[in-house]
């Protein structure tokens, strides 16, 4: 496992806090995974930041255009680093998504 991973690949930007629990570093595996796979629709190109880490993800993901971060049952969706919302974990990736093409389709105008 590589821990503290901090690089873009595929325009994801990865960081997941060496601390973290196994729980959490499934989910945030398996969030890692989902975003990559969706984010290959997007004709243009975003920055997403997938975060283990709700309280200090925000922050420390703002040059990304877009992220998620992680909580127990719960995680943040953000924009250049500032919290859009919090939705249940089931949720986060859909809703990430949805924001990403709000932003596109507001380039597109």
């Amino acid at each position: 496992m590589d821990s503290n991973i901090n690089k873009y690949i595929h325009g994801i930007k990865r960081i997941l806090n060496p601390d973290e629990s196994d729980d959490n570093i499934i989910k945030f595996r398996k969030n890692l995974f989902h975003v990559e796979e969706k984010i290959k629709k997007f004709k243009k190109p975003v920055k997403v930041a997938v975060m283990g880490c709700a309280v200090n993800g925000p922050g420390e993901a703002r040059e990304a255009d877009f992220g998620i971060a992680g909580g127990k049952g719960f995680g943040h969706v953000f924009r250049k680093g500032k919290v859009i919302c919090s939705v249940p974990e089931e949720q986060l990736i859909d809703r990430l998504m949805e924001e990403i093409e709000k932003y596109e389709m507001e380039e597109e105008n």
